[in-house]
């Protein structure tokens, strides 16, 4: 089961190598998109040394439906350039997709910072709300059920 990651990025030199690099930790079969929307810093220097760097128009919907056009992977990932994988993530991600029911899924949020309402918001993430959806920061989901979707809205 192939996994193809794809990052959207603009501006994000502050924040891109360390994501990059929990990207490239992972084990097993994966591709790697990195989809600037013109960023004018050093993202995308940072960003060729581990990833394909594709062009797009700006937008973050534009951008993810960009790389998931160019992408071969069973698996779509999502995944902000300020957002750290965990170790485990793509075995974890094929462990839950080897249940053909399973059309995608997402990660528990925590966030680098010292700050009670943030705390609580990682806190809160981790039950299965049907209520409180919470971000985009990484999400897979089935190619197949992608492109049935038509993508992101843009």
């Amino acid at each position: 089961m192939r996994i193809s990651v794809i990052i959207p990025t603009l501006n994000e030199e502050s924040h891109i190598e360390k994501t990059l690099q929990s990207v490239i930790k992972q084990e097993g079969n994966y591709e790697f998109y990195v989809v600037d929307g013109g960023s004018t810093d050093n993202t995308v220097a940072i960003a060729k040394r581990y990833a394909c760097v594709i062009s797009s128009k700006r937008g973050r919907a534009i951008q993810m439906n960009a790389g998931a056009k160019l992408c071969k992977g069973d698996i779509l990932l999502f995944l902000h350039a300020d957002t750290l994988l965990p170790d485990n993530a793509f075995r974890e991600i094929r462990k839950r997709m080897k249940d053909d029911t399973v059309v995608g899924g997402s990660f528990y949020i925590e966030f680098d910072a010292d700050n009670f309402i943030l705390r609580g918001i990682s806190f809160i993430s981790r039950f299965d709300f049907r209520i409180f959806h919470f971000g985009d920061q990484g999400i897979f989901v089935r190619r197949d059920v992608f492109q049935a979707l038509r993508g992101y809205k843009e």
